[in-house]
């Protein structure tokens, strides 16, 4: 799964440690991304901690053998095999999200699209390689979600050799199972953190809200802005970890599947605050390619207030935060 690395850093204001509440943690690593798990609960031991993160590695594992397009094994990787004009019967959780991708799709004007990954696969930001202008243009025709049919649980490619991609999703879907999965343990102050991407529940364990912080992309040391949250999602997309120079232009990781090109609108990153992971993990990287002025227009007119966003620009060298 592709990762994203969103920078946020998670602040927690532990003024002292009550006999009330007891706060655990723990990360492990999974379909090539660091989790991790924070639970604050009075009655919880070690023991039973401890099984609720055995168990979630277990689901952790059955998500990449179907998300990971890296994972030669998995069900989305499979799909490059099919046949075009022919209808197949995928797993129940890939249909789920390819369905609910095909819905951001038309909700974001075609900004977040998954069928790039025909072209997100040519760029390597560990081998320092992007691809060619012939490349981009000879894979630009297999783009579009309207190359999926879809139909009671199975789907039909109209192109061969189609690509999906759900590093833009994937792991927000993840991130609402697995706090469906906590809460129904019967614990609802919790924090979940994959590659970034986090659901807050509840409070901490000084009985307050999540104090999460954007992080200045030029010092990793420096916040820029705090944010207190409370059963909701905080995602942040971003061109600054994973990147190529090539002659003073960066070459970041965050693609206009218009071009097949990386977005470059003097945005740096995107913050996206939303009640569902998968939301704020669409609209992340959909804002990031609609740029400020569009995404005001779209996000008003198809989330109304449901969506909370903070852009980062640079202008003369100087970083700017837009909210809505």
């Amino acid at each position: 799964m592709k990762k994203y690395y969103i920078f946020l850093y998670i602040i927690f204001f532990y003024l002292s440690c009550t006999s009330e509440n007891k706060s655990f943690q723990q990360t492990f690593f999974e379909f090539d991304t660091v989790i991790t798990i924070t639970l604050v609960d009075h009655k919880l031991k070690d023991q039973e901690f401890n099984k609720i993160i055995e168990d979630l590695k277990v689901e952790a594992k059955k998500y990449d053998l179907i998300f990971n397009i890296y994972n030669k094994k998995s069900e989305i990787y499979k799909l490059k095999n099919f046949n075009k004009d022919k209808f197949y019967d995928i797993n129940n959780e890939l249909y789920e999200v390819l369905q609910k991708s095909k819905k951001y799709y038309y909700l974001t004007d075609k900004a977040f699209d998954v069928t790039i990954g025909k072209i997100t696969t040519l760029y390597n930001f560990y081998k320092d390689r992007i691809p060619t202008d012939n490349e981009i243009k000879k894979n630009l025709k297999f783009i579009g979600m309207n190359n999926i049919i879809f139909s009671n649980g199975r789907i039909k490619l109209l192109k061969n050799n189609m690509k999906i991609d759900l590093g833009g999703i994937a792991k927000g879907y993840i991130i609402d199972k697995f706090s469906e999965f906590i809460k129904k343990r019967g614990y609802k102050n919790f924090l979940i953190n994959i590659g970034g991407d986090m659901y807050a529940s509840g409070k901490n364990k000084n009985n307050k809200k999540w104090m999460i912080g954007i992080q200045d992309p030029k010092d990793n040391d420096k916040i820029i802005k705090k944010i207190a949250v409370s059963d909701e999602a905080i995602v942040t997309s971003g061109d600054y970890e994973r990147y190529v120079m090539r002659k003073n232009k960066k070459y970041h990781h965050i693609i206009d599947p218009a071009t097949g090109y990386p977005v470059w609108n003097n945005i740096i990153s995107v913050t996206v605050i939303s009640d569902k992971t998968i939301d704020a993990d669409c609209l992340a990287t959909a804002i990031f390619v609609l740029g400020a002025e569009r995404s005001k227009k779209i996000i008003k007119k198809n989330f109304q207030d449901r969506i909370k966003y903070y852009i980062m620009t640079e202008k003369k060298n100087r970083l700017l935060l837009i909210n809505n």
